[in-house]
């Protein structure tokens, strides 16, 4: 037998590189190797061999030629043969409140949310500093709404003229928020100055397109990134859409979400949709996607909405099994949606949905078609449309609508990524974080295949499957968990505040899975309960209660601190601001208002100062 000792070098070279090389090992500190799994590419599509995929903390630290490099000792090992792996995707459009049930999203392989509203509750998630881990994605977060005098769904950061407009921007700029929210009520004057000023302050704008402003002029501005929903978009792409937007305008006229869409503004908006599609004009769309192109104004289509309700309003449809990961408060928003005493009303709003579901596949088509680039969202918190596998669902769409798979893939990794100005994520490659998802079968073949999960990584931290059943199934205990808001509503409804307030005594503090103890719900039913019984003198006693119990709840803090100081009770907003601040550093909404409650605040036009009853 040759002594290995006498071969020459150059020998023993080769001898190395036609096995592999596999006596090489990986990079020092990997925590985590996926091997010989096919790396998905949502950048261009390319295939190759089956590659070896090292972890070291939350990045991804190299990929090599399956069994080229070996795993380090105490690397975790994932077998990838036959499995494809892709980037966590991103829900470019979400809406969530619940820091408890936040897994369900990067269970269904969803590791980052823009989420598009920002509340009290979620400053104070972030400021805990767990995104990005096991317990809750990635967020990108929104303000608070900025919206007009008369907002359609407060609390909204309100903008009447020049001046609110600018000190709204340079509030949002120094808060913890990501970018400015603008919606559908902000007076063309102020959006021109709110656009002006966070073009001077660096501050990102996303969301609607206010109803006073033509679709052409907001992109020509250049600032706002996005356009949510292909909202209105049927207005500037109609024969005649001076008159409907005259229509538009009015139907706007004080509606108010939060209190439920009455029949007559069902119909109306029915009636709108129903006149803008029969009279649909290409041309004007092609103008149209022309400007959203050159200026890069990002459209996110949301097209699930449609397709959700379109499914779920059949009488006749089988329940749906993840409702059991739909949280009491969610599902009694979806069954109140629709409003039981106005039949013709709701008739009128299915008759239209089909053709609201098939507008928007055609204009995301066309979109595509046209250059214009697309982001991938849910509107999750809208009926049907369920956390976490929705977005999966609106990904099949955008392929039903005309997409290759791979654009559809890239509007929630890669695409989100550069909308987000990140390239550090939406990719597999050296550099990049760990957010990512095993699935059974190649995406960029069949779209289908994100669903098929096998596991996650998220920051680097793998949840395989067993592991991934464990997290969902908490996620339904939580859900199951009975809410007790509920019980003391129906108990002050009967016997009172004390009554209700011994129902809480009685069930909590405990566990989530054993009880939803969150009193934010309470802050809205005992009230409603006591208002025309005995103790409906009591509420300040119940909010007093409220204080003092739900002390680490950002949320109730802050609903509390605003109606301490809409009553004028300066000093107990006074205190209860700086609690929520405490809890949520950052918040715009609670900024805005310990501005208002210490009298630094400048004045909206036409709104006058609450009194200051301090001594």
């Amino acid at each position: 037998m040759t002594n290995p000792a006498r071969l020459p070098a150059g020998f023993m070279l080769a001898a190395a590189m036609a096995t592999g090389c596999a006596s090489l090992e990986g990079p020092a500190g990997t925590t985590l190797v996926f091997e010989s799994v096919n790396v998905v590419d949502t950048v261009d599509g390319r295939r190759r061999s089956p590659q070896d995929v090292f972890v070291a903390g939350d990045r991804i630290v190299a990929i090599h030629p399956a069994g080229q490099r070996a795993r380090p000792p105490g690397a975790a090992r994932v077998d990838g043969r036959g499995r494809w792996l892709m980037p966590g995707l991103w829900d470019m459009h979400a809406h969530w409140y619940d820091e408890a049930t936040l897994p369900v999203f990067t269970l269904h392989g969803v590791t980052g949310l823009r989420q598009m509203r920002g509340y009290s509750g979620q400053y104070a998630t972030r400021a805990k500093g767990i995104e990005g881990t096991l317990a809750a994605p990635r967020v990108f977060l929104a303000s608070p709404l900025v919206d007009g005098p008369a907002p359609a769904s407060p609390p909204a950061m309100k903008v009447v003229d020049e001046a609110s407009a600018r000190e709204t921007v340079r509030l949002v700029a120094a808060s913890r928020a990501d970018f400015l929210k603008v919606y559908d009520q902000v007076p063309k004057a102020a959006y021109l100055a709110l656009r002006d000023e966070a073009r001077r302050a660096g501050v990102r704008i996303e969301g609607h397109v206010p109803i006073d402003m033509d679709w052409r002029e907001v992109s020509e501005g250049g600032t706002q990134r996005s356009f949510e929903h292909l909202h209105s978009m049927m207005v500037w792409t109609a024969r005649d859409p001076a008159a409907l937007h005259a229509r538009w305008l009015a139907y706007h006229q004080d509606l108010s979400y939060n209190e439920g869409i009455p029949g007559a503004k069902r119909q109306e908006t029915a009636a709108i949709h129903h006149a803008a599609y029969d009279d649909f004009d290409p041309a004007q769309f092609a103008a149209l996607a022309e400007i959203l192109k050159r200026n890069d104004t990002w459209q996110t289509p949301t097209c699930i909405l449609w397709r959700a309700r379109k499914g779920r309003l059949d009488a006749d449809a089988p329940p749906d099994p993840r409702m059991r990961l739909v949280p009491a408060w969610m599902q009694g928003f979806w069954a109140s949606w629709w409003p039981k005493d106005d039949p013709e009303a709701v008739a009128a709003d299915f008759a239209v949905n089909e053709r609201r579901d098939a507008y928007c596949l055609a204009r995301t088509r066309d979109l595509h078609a046209a250059g214009v680039p697309l982001l991938a969202g849910s509107d999750t918190i809208m009926p049907y449309v369920f956390p976490g596998s929705s977005l999966h669902e609106e990904l099949a769409l955008m392929v039903e609508a005309g997409l290759p798979p791979l654009a559809a893939l890239k509007a929630a990794t890669s695409g989100a990524a550069r909308f987000m100005g990140r390239d550090d994520l939406g990719v597999v490659r050296t550099g990049a974080l760990a957010d990512l998802v095993l699935v059974q079968g190649d995406p960029l073949a069949d779209i289908a295949n994100t669903t098929r999960i096998e596991g996650v990584a998220i920051g680097g931290k793998w949840i395989g499957a067993s592991a991934r059943d464990v997290g969902l199934d908490r996620i339904a205990r939580i859900v199951a968990a009975p809410a007790v808001a509920d019980a003391m509503g129906a108990a002050a409804a009967k016997d009172g505040l004390d009554a209700a307030i011994a129902a809480y005594d009685a069930r909590c503090p405990a566990p989530p899975e054993q009880a939803d103890c969150g009193l934010f719900n309470a802050y809205y039913a005992v009230p409603m309960a006591l208002a025309n019984g005995p103790d409906r003198g009591r509420i300040a006693e119940f909010e007093d209660w409220l204080e003092t119990t739900g002390a680490s709840d950002a949320d109730l803090l802050s609903a509390l601190a605003q109606a301490r100081y809409e009553r004028g009770e300066l000093p107990a907003a006074r205190r209860l601001t700086a609690r929520a601040l405490a809890i949520a550093p950052g918040d715009p909404l609670l900024m805005q208002l310990q501005q208002k409650v210490d009298g630094t605040a400048v004045p909206a036009a036409g709104l006058a100062p609450a009194r200051d009853e301090s001594p």
